[in-house]
């Protein structure tokens, strides 16, 4: 999926957006508003971003996850050095601390990415702090152009905050997350 992200200044303009975007053909599931007045955005029903697009869960989890990987192979090999291991396990020894290392990595990652703020967020961060909100929607790549005049044509108080993808990259933003207070 294309991601797309608007910044507006009132629950009531999020709100007609987000009823817009739905007449558009835009999946509701599809459309999260993002904001610091999280109990604003459930009295006026609007699909509120959840914990996973707010924190850098997943991406710090997948980070781990292959950097524990890679750790436990390494141990692995180095146990394979040891006689006992060779001759007990066998290859099990890789399998088994592959294994083990990635599940302990995705943990730690993902306990990490819970401190930080999402990575594709970040950069509102400063519009959030103001009490702006975020709508977050999902489209196909081919909606992009006919979704952003519709935006400029319908609801020019709101401001086109950029696009990307719906995936995560695990080594974008590696030394960048920004831990939330």
């Amino acid at each position: 999926m294309y991601r797309m992200y608007f910044l507006t200044d009132g629950i009531e303009s999020a709100e007609t957006i987000e009823q817009d975007l739905v007449s558009q053909g835009v999946d509701l599931s599809h459309i999260h508003v993002i904001s610091h007045h999280e109990d604003e955005e459930q009295i006026h029903h609007l699909n509120s971003g959840n914990y996973l697009m707010r924190r850098n869960i997943v991406q710090s989890g997948e980070r781990g996850l292959m950097i524990g990987l890679l750790v436990g192979l390494f141990i692995g090999e180095l146990m394979m050095g040891v006689v006992y291991f060779r001759e007990e396990l066998g290859i099990w020894t890789l399998v088994i601390t592959g294994i083990s290392f990635s599940g302990f990595g995705a943990w730690v990652g993902g306990m990490q990415g819970l401190a930080t703020e999402n990575y594709k967020i970040s950069k509102f961060h400063q519009q959030l702090e103001e009490g702006q909100y975020l709508m977050v929607v999902d489209i196909k790549r081919a909606d992009k152009k006919s979704i952003i005049r519709f935006m400029n044509k319908h609801h020019a108080e709101s401001t086109y905050g950029g696009h990307g993808s719906s995936i995560t990259n695990p080594f974008k933003a590696w030394f960048q997350p920004k831990v939330i207070s």
